[in-house]
């Protein structure tokens, strides 16, 4: 048992205060839902299904790129997120009744579809653009905290900012309007210059935006209960979906046998297939064997990710092991296929000929070969990592899980491009995040992230960071000696942080710094022991001495 230094008489640190864990927990409320996947039979389709359902496509795609541009517009944005697009919905609904009264085809003005259609259409362009300002608030929150003037901020003020960038509220679109919000209940008069700060808000979450959803190529249709309905026929269980004409049901035949229920998606894929992806209340399953403790705590577990595998825990054991070389392999593949590609296109785009370019573009570059190779080697990365978490919640069961933000770079010791090592690394953290935060939730699992800075140059037995106390995956402290493996070093930094309740969950390296510093000469205080100097003072002092030299 590894006890933390600074609170020696806690004789288990996984036992952590409930207000610690609750201050630090993620909302994970996203995952109430779960998407079971249909194949449809094709070959079963007629020409008159096939017709309506390709005219159905269009027609969706139309009007949600309708409603894209009405979204965007300054005096409807504020509207895309919660229940904000049932307003946008009565007023068009209001419309609808007086063109009616005077004669006017309502039912063309929205592409010919009917009125629980459009609606659906409505709403999916809504979780859109409300999913595109989500993003922007938090490119923004992450572009101002690294800025330096951060650092002068009082807690209120950072507060203020964490308030406006957490989520879509009123205040955030009336801070896009150009005004200076003020919250209820807030302690608003201890902001210094409301303006000033409101404006850096402004100009920063402007500066985060990307380009506006564009609709694309429309590739599924939203059905809600009212416009389907499932009938099994001879063992085969049929689904007849609201077609664009009044009366008329499209008939498709689904593969096997399952539950067709709430919201469904009609997704049509590039190879010709179709799929319907099913929504139904995810069913919660209870972690066994949690160890039992008192109330108002929670047994915590801490988790570490490396550069070679999934996760390693506070205990050293490692989950994952073979997803260094999987990810290696895939990035080694892929920076040859795409080198060899770029060379063909290369030559496709420079020669003279018609029938040589036509012949390297139609026989030398198709995609899919390509396309089937890269899906191969994802579905064996996704393989690994979910065995991976599975195996995870079945050997350390916990009330809380404590890991850090998700920004290791896996292929950091690889000479492969930038563009590839990027791409493969963000690919995997957002796969490993959606399915650890999906199968925390399954299993009634809290979640809880806390500021990784430093975590695995710390040594949990003295508390003395420096750059020099990690090698790899190998750790040695400079002060104390103490030998271990990082990521094992990393988990238990994590967990010992958690349960001190001085660190939030995400903060500048400056501040991580100056925090694991005081941590460090606090442990000294308290062992009787001289502090070493600071490392990063003593680095400064060096690089002066080369500049005046």
């Amino acid at each position: 048992m590894h006890l933390d230094p600074l609170r020696p008489s806690e004789p288990d640190p996984h036992i952590i205060d409930s207000d610690r864990i609750e201050a630090l927990e993620v909302d994970n409320s996203e995952n109430s839902v779960r998407t079971i996947i249909r194949l449809i039979d094709v070959e079963a389709l007629g020409s008159f299904e096939r017709e309506e359902l390709d005219k159905l496509r269009r027609a969706f795609g139309r009007e949600r790129a309708r409603f894209f541009q009405i979204l965007r517009m300054r005096e409807h944005r504020r509207n895309c997120y919660g229940t904000g697009y049932r307003r946008i919905r009565d007023a068009i609904v209001k419309e609808d009744r007086m063109a009616r009264n005077m004669g006017v085809d309502v039912q063309a003005k929205h592409s010919g579809l009917q009125a629980r259609h459009w609606k659906m259409a409505l709403q999916s362009a809504a979780i859109v653009v409300s999913n595109y300002w989500r993003l922007a608030q938090a490119n923004a929150r992450s572009m101002i905290f690294a800025k330096e003037w951060t650092k002068d901020l009082n807690d209120v003020e950072h507060f203020y900012i964490q308030m406006m960038l957490s989520k879509l509220r009123p205040e955030f679109f009336e801070l896009l309007d150009g005004k200076n919000p003020h919250f209820e209940r807030f302690r608003m008069e201890e902001i210094r210059d409301l303006p000033k700060l409101c404006l850096r808000i402004r100009r920063t979450v402007r500066r985060a935006l990307g380009s506006f959803p564009s609709p694309g190529r429309s590739v599924n249709v939203w059905f809600d209960q009212s416009c389907y309905k499932v009938q099994n026929e001879n063992g085969v269980e049929c689904v007849y979906l609201t077609s664009m004409t009044k009366g008329k049901r499209i008939r498709v035949e689904l593969k096997g046998i399952g539950k067709v229920g709430s919201v469904i998606h009609l997704l049509f894929r590039d190879d010709g297939k179709l799929e319907l992806h099913v929504m139904e209340p995810l069913k919660k399953k209870p972690l066994l064997n949690v160890p039992v403790i008192p109330e108002e705590k929670y047994y915590s577990r801490a988790f570490d990710m490396g550069l070679t595998e999934v996760f390693t825990d506070d205990e050293g054991n490692h989950y994952g092991k073979n997803l260094g070389e999987l990810l290696s392999q895939f990035a080694e593949t892929l920076n040859r296929k795409l080198t060899a590609r770029n060379r063909l296109q290369s030559l496709a785009r420079n020669t003279t000929s018609k029938r040589k370019r036509r012949n390297i573009l139609c026989f030398n570059l198709g995609s899919d070969r390509f396309d089937a190779l890269k899906a191969r080697m994802k579905a064996q990365i996704r393989c690994c990592i979910n065995h991976a978490l599975n195996e995870m919640f079945k050997k350390a069961p916990a009330d809380a899980y404590i890991v850090e933000e998700l920004s290791a770079n896996f292929l950091q010791d690889l000479k492969l491009p930038k563009r590839v090592k990027r791409l493969l690394s963000g690919w995997v953290r957002g796969i490993i995040g959606e399915r650890l935060a999906f199968k925390a939730a399954e299993r009634q699992v809290k979640l809880v992230k806390v500021a990784a800075g430093y975590s695995s140059q710390t040594c949990c037995q003295c508390l003395f960071t420096c750059r020099e106390n990690r090698k790899g995956d190998k750790f040695k402290c400079m002060q104390c000696g103490t030998v271990y493996q990082s990521d094992h070093v990393g988990a238990l930094n994590l967990l010992f942080r958690v349960g001190r309740g001085t660190w939030p969950r995400k903060m500048t390296k400056e501040k991580a710094w100056e925090l694991s510093r005081r941590e460090y000469e606090e442990c000294c205080r308290l062992r009787g022991v001289e502090p070493l100097d600071d490392p990063h003072k003593a680095q400064k002092k060096v690089k002066k001495t080369a500049v005046a030299k």
